[in-house]
């Protein structure tokens, strides 16, 4: 079986599109060779076509239609319009937005000639595009499309999508969001490109906890000390707010303090963000409620064969 080649367009974005790089993860990386395209076809009949003649694009499946509502689409779905990229040893998506590939074609065969359509190498060959790998990964567009009409007056849409890009519930979310757009409609649910999740925040951190960590770190790393060594923040904690079973009576005059203490090293505390630093500290001055505070033991002294170095944030 063959085909003709009528028209080839590349189908750039409307309108102007984030011009960035997307990294991508291990799970978009399941398919290791980047010179491999996942193909899909839709196949449609014409019905009450008993001369088996090509009808006019203009009446069924119009190619300037398609192509005009492919160009809206890939505003949201910029990123497949663009082109792979080498950053290092990581291959990442190039938004650049130099387009899809958009292919009309047509055959005289008819519908009939591939029997029940199960997949083979035959019909790939005739109604997806090949890819042309051989300029490297920057120049073979992510997605190819073509439009191929058969004497019978069917059509089928074959599709070449780059796996690295999306999966195929994606890859059909973006059909159905080129179908919508093709009938004048709004897109159903927009596409997230981000390669990260907003989760919520779990801890609220009060100021002193910021700044205590802040001072922590700065401190630390201003002693100019190795990586290795322990450094510990040592926090005075008045007990009276936090010992009610029974608690102390108003005008307590003695001594109930008690000692907070974080523990880490100078490589943590010069790698990690401040928020970790300070997460450390909530959780030291969470742990210490009042069941802490009434087994505290009172020790006259503490020896220790090894030097750790102190930093003391009053609370």
């Amino acid at each position: 079986m063959s085909i003709q080649i009528i028209q080839s367009t590349m189908v750039r974005p409307s309108e102007k599109t984030p011009k960035k790089s997307l990294w991508l993860s291990k799970i978009d990386m399941i398919l290791r060779t980047p010179y491999s395209h996942t193909g899909a076809v839709l196949i449609y009949k014409l019905e009450n076509n008993k001369n088996n003649t090509h009808p006019s694009s203009s009446i069924y499946f119009d190619a300037n239609i398609l192509i005009e509502a492919l160009s809206q689409t890939l505003v949201p779905f910029y990123p497949m319009a663009g082109r792979l990229k080498i950053n290092g040893d990581q291959y990442e998506i190039d938004c650049n937005g130099e387009g899809a590939l958009f292919v009309e074609a047509e055959s005289n065969h008819v519908l009939e000639d591939f029997g029940d359509f199960r997949p083979n190498d035959e019909l790939h060959r005739v109604m997806v595009s090949a890819c042309d790998y051989s300029k490297g990964i920057s120049k073979f567009p992510l997605l190819m499309v073509q439009l191929t009409r058969f004497k019978c007056g069917g059509v089928s849409i074959g599709f070449a999508q780059h796996h690295h890009v999306c999966d195929g519930m994606a890859h059909f979310q973006f059909n159905n969001s080129w179908t919508r757009v093709a009938k004048g409609l709004g897109l159903a649910l927009e596409p997230v490109h981000e390669r990260y999740l907003h989760l919520p925040t779990t801890t609220k951190l009060s100021t002193y906890e910021v700044v205590a960590g802040h001072v922590w770190r700065t401190v630390s790393k201003a002693r100019g000390l190795p990586n290795d060594q322990e450094i510990k923040l040592i926090m005075p904690i008045d007990g009276r707010s936090r010992l009610n079973n029974p608690s102390l009576p108003k005008g307590y005059c003695g001594n109930v303090i008690f000692l907070g203490v974080c523990t880490s090293t100078i490589g943590d505390l010069s790698s990690k963000p401040l928020t970790c630093i300070a997460s450390n500290v909530h959780e030291t001055l969470k742990s210490l409620d009042e069941d802490y505070l009434r087994w505290t033991p009172c020790s006259r002294s503490i020896r220790r064969k090894t030097r750790i170095f102190l930093v003391l944030v009053f609370k």
